[in-house]
């Protein structure tokens, strides 16, 4: 089933007659629509749906009042005297053989202001009056109501989609829908109730009074205990979308400097010890130049000095070796002069070597005279090269210091204004604040569903209680023994029944949402397998050397890529041809998501891709992209003289084109 045309009249924003033709070409699944918030894009969405589904439209809820206060709100403004509709027209094959349908719903106020509303389907062109009036229950042959959510959706649902327990709670009820689950948990209900009343067969009139109201009780708090979980599935995907928000206030919040602000006391307190620090580091380090750390600038002359302290002399040394050699040379003379057979002229001779010695060693010695020993020298290089291995080492740390001290400064300065933060604080506080009071409405719904379940049960026990000890008759009991074994039994077929079938399917979706998964991230032989939990529904990925992942583990890109692969495996396990209408497509994925989008996901989500975008979504190179898929484009714009929008072909004007 594809839509080929929808014709909305006097329909919400849209004032007077609006034809759109949405049949796909050959190859070009994709139609587009480009409108700014609050042109009408929405109601456009709604107008299939309303057209298609009636009061059974998912966007209208169960209630009653809902759908007559629709019909109302959605007579155009300035036509409320006039009557409005929506026509939606599709092609159909069965048997080989082509058949188009138009289903027109059309509504007016009375006289009294209530709304009185009708439809008609028309089959090849002729009103078909069978199945006009039978088209609540025979529109579900064309497109199950149940399916409706995995081909109509808003792209900002699929933020809520991407946290794991919604993303479970739309395999849960996606697969119901699929399978027609939900028909065979309301038989198993059905039997259930006969089961109690065969019980009830062959008893007194009292007995059997006694047992219907304790029945009565027992449906009683079945139905508190379906309201209750009613409700607190509600407060559920309440508290889904509170913490989506919040996520996304707190991420603004970072953008913003945020984290920085809320860290600026721990900011000012550092930068204060690092002053600290720097100022002892720096008299640490004055306080060890005024020790031997100064030698380190001569050190190769104090190598010199221990060398030469190896051969010099001290001046005590040299003055004994001088009076030594004096007194030696005097002996000699004194000894050579008494005697007789030393000539005069050799002993002056003598006497002239001996005073040119003693002038020798008067004179100043070549050899330097070193007063230090050398082991003091030794000590004081020691020391010097011991201060010098400090001194660098305080160099480093002050240099840490002071790289650390311009880091903070620098986030010091990048702290945002208190005044400029205070709307996002007190918006994530209410958020927070409300986000608590769902935990806590939670928490009480789950008391109140136990309590209401223990009352269940012992109003179930005391049921067979009484009902056992009843005796029934005797002509009776063998037949209402078969008749319960049966009943016990066929729940057993039916509870095994849906285990299998449920099984089976769920091996089919694992598959397609891996090949989904793929496509998206646009890795191949990333992800091994994915696996749905039966019990849970809980998403399991096995990664490429990580191993088993649990979805919540992933990025938040991810789990939106995620939320979007399992849309699109129910809708692939569907097996129907029908029609995908999204929303503001693009609307919480960033660039890098987007992208893999507009190349993968778009062209391939079905035979017939309505996209409804804004002017900051498929735009530029986005739209460049798809424009090989695009059978038509139309441009939605609201006309404030007229308060009406209007339709046209074409898109956003091409300054956009180049954005």
């Amino acid at each position: 089933m594809l839509l080929t045309k929808l014709t909305l009249h006097n329909f919400g924003i849209y004032a007077g007659r609006h034809e759109i033709d949405l049949e796909p070409k050959e190859n070009k699944p994709i139609i587009l629509f480009g409108a700014l918030n609050g042109a009408g894009k929405t109601t456009l969405l709604e107008g299939i749906q309303f057209a298609l589904f009636g009061k059974f439209a998912k966007f209208l809820g169960k209630n009653k009042s809902a759908y007559v206060e629709f019909l109302t709100n959605s007579i155009n403004r300035k036509n409320l005297q006039n009557s409005a509709s929506v026509r939606v027209e599709f092609a159909i094959k069965r048997r080989g053989k082509k058949h188009k349908y138009e289903v027109v719903r059309t509504w007016s106020l009375k006289s009294n202001g209530t709304p009185a509303d009708s439809v008609q389907v028309f089959r090849d062109g002729k009103l078909d009056i069978d199945l006009s009036e039978r088209w609540i229950e025979l529109s579900e042959t064309f497109f199950p109501s149940q399916l409706s959510d995995l081909f109509f959706f808003d792209g900002e649902r699929i933020e809520s989609l991407a946290q794991p327990a919604r993303c479970s709670e739309l395999i849960r009820t996606g697969l119901n829908s699929l399978l027609g689950l939900d028909l065979v948990t309301d038989l198993s209900k059905t039997l259930v109730t006969l089961e109690r009343r065969l019980r009830v067969e062959g008893v007194s009139q009292a007995d059997r009074e006694r047992l219907t109201r304790l029945e009565s009780k027992i449906l009683t708090f079945t139905e508190q205990r379906t309201s209750l979980q009613t409700e607190l599935h509600e407060v559920f995907e309440k508290d889904a979308n509170l913490k989506t928000h919040l996520e996304l206030l707190r991420n603004q919040l970072k953008q913003q400097g945020g984290d920085l602000y809320t860290q600026r006391d721990i900011l000012v307190q550092r930068q204060n010890e690092l002053l600290s620090s720097i100022d002892y580091k720096r008299s640490e380090m004055v306080e060890l130049s005024s020790s031997v750390l100064p030698l380190s600038l001569i050190e190769s002359l104090l190598k010199e000095a221990e060398t030469l302290s190896m051969s010099g002399l001290t001046a005590s040394q040299k003055e004994v070796v001088r009076d030594a050699l004096e007194a030696f040379s005097t002996n000699v003379l004194n000894e050579l002069s008494k005697r007789k057979s030393i000539q005069t002229e050799q002993l002056e001779l003598i006497q002239s070597v001996h005073a040119s010695l003693m002038v020798i060693n008067s004179d100043e010695d070549s050899m330097p005279e070193i007063n230090l020993s050398r082991e003091a020298i030794f000590r004081n290089r020691t020391d010097c090269s011991i201060q010098k291995a400090n001194g660098l080492k305080m160099i480093l740390e002050l240099g840490k210091f002071q790289t650390e001290l311009d880091q903070v400064e620098k986030n010091l300065l990048s702290v945002p204004d208190a005044q400029k933060l205070e709307p996002l604080f007190s918006e994530i506080k209410l958020t927070e604040d409300e986000s608590r009071a769902i935990e806590s409405l939670q928490k009480s719904l789950d008391e109140q569903i136990q309590r209401v379940q223990r009352d269940l049960d012992a109003a179930q026990k005391q049921f067979d209680n009484t009902a056992d000890e009843l005796k029934m008759h005797e002509a009776n009991e063998i037949q209402l023994a078969k008749m319960k074994l049966r009943l016990n039994s066929g729940r057993e077929v039916l509870n095994l029944f849906e285990e299998k079938i449920r099984n089976k399917h769920i091996s089919k979706l694992e598959k397609l949402i891996k090949e989904g998964f793929e496509v998206l991230l646009r890795k191949r032989s990333f992800i091994k397998t994915i696996s749905i939990s039966p019990d849970t529904f809980l998403l399991t990925i096995n990664i490429v050397g990580e191993g088993f992942v649990p979805a919540s583990k992933l990025s938040a890109g991810e789990r939106q890529l995620l939320a979007v692969a399992v849309l699109w495996a129910l809708a692939q396990a569907s097996e129907r041809i029908l029609p995908t209408v999204i929303d503001t497509p693009l609307g919480r994925l960033d660039s890098k998501h987007r992208k893999s989008f507009v190349q993968n996901y778009f062209p391939n989500a079905g035979e017939q891709v309505i996209l409804l975008s804004t002017d900051e979504e498929i735009i530029g190179t986005y739209h460049q992209s798809l424009k090989k898929y695009i059978s038509h484009q139309y441009l939605i714009q609201y006309d404030e003289d007229e308060q009406s929008s209007s339709i046209t072909s074409g898109y956003f004007q091409t300054a956009k084109e180049s954005a």
